[in-house]
């Protein structure tokens, strides 16, 4: 059986964060309180688990928000024959002065709004003819 180097074994160490004990805390001279945590702190939580702009996901993957592929923000956001010409969802360009390229920032509550209109239109259900 293959054992792993003395350096990969230190990498995978340092790497791994494991949680430490309010006591343990209390004898490294840190404080400890009801507004102090040792929960290691993941993406999202920071802001309330929404952020105020979207950046497009990299090709072949989904916004971790929405849950849209890059070519369906793609057709919400800029002008084409899908959405007649007329995006249905607010975004603007972020790029340096003088720059040739940026990045396209998409207003959350714009897509999100944009979501929930669709989602009611769809609720009502099909017209019937009878």
């Amino acid at each position: 059986m293959n054992e792993p180097s003395k350096r990969e074994a230190k990498n995978h160490q340092s790497s791994v964060m494991e949680p430490i004990s309010i006591s343990a805390l209390r004898r490294l001279g840190r404080e400890v309180g009801p507004n102090y945590t040792t929960a290691p702190v993941h993406e999202g939580q920071l802001l309330g688990g929404a952020p105020e702009f979207l950046r497009l996901p990299k090709p072949g993957t989904t916004c971790p928000f929405s849950g849209l592929s890059r070519s369906s923000l793609n057709e919400l956001i800029l002008p084409c024959a899908a959405n007649n010409w007329k995006p249905p969802v607010r975004s603007f360009p972020l790029r340096k002065r003088g720059a040739q390229r940026g990045i396209r920032l998409i207003i959350w509550s714009s897509l999100k709004a944009h979501l929930y209109a669709q989602e009611a239109a769809g609720s009502k259900g099909p017209e019937t003819n009878s």
